[in-house]
C-alpha cells in the first residue's frame, strides 16, 4: 500500500470526524505514520538474528589501576612486545630497554591533564618488529599512571589502532545492524550457549561483551521498519496490520490539536490489538478421541 492508498484507507476511519481534512498536512501525517509504524514494530515484531565476532586481542602485560608514584616505583619486564600504550598524569619519564642490545628509548612528560602516549616496538628500535623489554617510570615529583598495556601483535598499521586496554569492548548495536530497533528479550548465546545477563552490561543501545570472554555472540533483535516519505511505494509493515495501524496514525495525527479524538482512535486501536493479541496466544482447539467402544 503507497501513501496514496493509505490515505484513502485512514480517510474512511473518520468519515464522521472530518479526518480526511487533517491527513491533507503531509507533515502531519508522515510523522504519525512513522511513528505509528515504531510502536506496531514492538507490539508485534518482526525479528532476525546477528552474530558479534568477538575475539579483541589480549595484552601480554596490563595495569589498570590508577596509581600515584614518586622516583623508581614502576619497573616490569616484558617478553615479545609489539605496541605499547600507557596514560599519565603530571612530570616524569618512560624509560623502555630492549633486553636484546639494552638500547634505551624514553618518553619525558609534563602534562596537567591524563596524556595517552602509544607507539611500535619497530618506531622506538631500528630493526625490530618485537623485543623484549625492560619498562621503567621515574620522576622527581609525584606523578600518575593508568593504563599501562602492552600487546604482542598489531592491529594496524597507524599508532591511533593501538588502544589502552578495558575490561568490556562496546559494540553500538545501531551502528552494527542498519535495521536495529531493539533487543527482542531473548537470551544471548555464546558460542552456542546462553550467556548470563550479569556477564554483559547493556544500556541504551550498547552492548559492552568482556574483552576475555572472546567468541560468537549472538543476538536476536526486532527489525526497524523502513521509513515512509512521500514518495513509498509500499508501506513496511504486514498487510493483516494496516487496519490497527491506520487506527494509531489516526491517533497520533489529532494527539495535539483535539485529544478527545485523539483519544477515540487510541481506544479503538487498543480494542484492536488486544482482538488479535488473544488470537495469537489462544491455542487450538483439539478433539479428543476415546476408543473405549463408546
Amino acid at each position: 500500500m503507497n501513501i496514496s492508498d493509505f490515505k484513502r484507507h485512514i480517510a474512511s476511519l473518520g468519515a464522521e470526524t472530518q479526518l480526511d481534512d487533517v491527513i491533507a498536512n503531509d507533515n502531519i501525517l508522515i510523522d504519525a505514520m512513522n511513528r505509528a509504524l515504531l510502536e506496531i514494530a514492538r507490539v508485534h515484531p518482526k525479528k532476525n538474528k546477528y552474530n558479534i565476532i568477538h575475539y579483541p586481542l589480549e595484552p601480554v602485560y596490563y595495569t589498570n589501576t590508577l596509581q600515584i608514584h614518586k622516583i623508581n616505583d614502576i619497573t616490569t619486564n616484558i617478553i615479545g612486545a609489539v605496541s605499547l600504550c600507557f596514560t599519565v598524569k603530571g612530570k616524569g619519564s618512560c624509560k623502555i630497554t630492549n633486553m636484546s642490545n639494552s638500547a634505551v628509548h624514553t618518553v619525558n612528560f609534563d602534562n596537567s591533564s591524563f596524556t595517552t602516549y602509544k607507539s611500535y616496538i619497530s618506531s622506538l628500535f631500528l630493526g625490530y618488529s618485537s623485543a623484549n623489554i625492560y619498562i621503567e617510570f621515574t620522576g622527581d615529583y609525584v606523578y600518575q599512571i593508568k593504563n599501562v598495556t602492552v600487546y604482542d601483535a598489531r592491529t594496524g598499521d597507524k599508532v591511533a589502532d593501538i588502544v589502552p586496554y578495558e575490561d568490556y569492548i562496546e559494540y553500538d548495536l545501531k551502528t552494527e545492524i542498519s535495521d536495529y530497533l531493539c533487543l527482542s528479550g531473548k537470551p544471548i548465546l555464546r558460542d552456542g550457549e546462553f550467556v548470563y545477563n550479569t556477564d554483559y552490561l547493556f544500556y541504551g543501545d550498547t552492548i559492552k561483551l568482556p574483552t576475555l570472554d572472546s567468541g560468537l555472540y549472538e543476538l536476536e533483535y526486532m527489525i526497524k521498519p523502513t521509513e515512509v516519505t512521500l514518495d513509498t511505494d509500499e508501506i513496511d509493515i504486514d498487510g493483516n496490520l494496516i487496519d490497527l495501524y491506520a487506527l494509531l496514525v489516526a491517533s497520533y495525527i489529532y494527539i495535539d490539536d483535539d485529544i478527545q479524538k485523539s483519544n477515540y482512535f487510541t481506544s479503538l486501536y487498543q480494542e484492536q490489538r488486544a482482538l488479535l493479541l488473544r488470537k495469537q496466544t489462544v491455542p487450538p482447539t483439539k478433539n479428543r478421541v476415546i476408543s473405549n467402544g463408546w
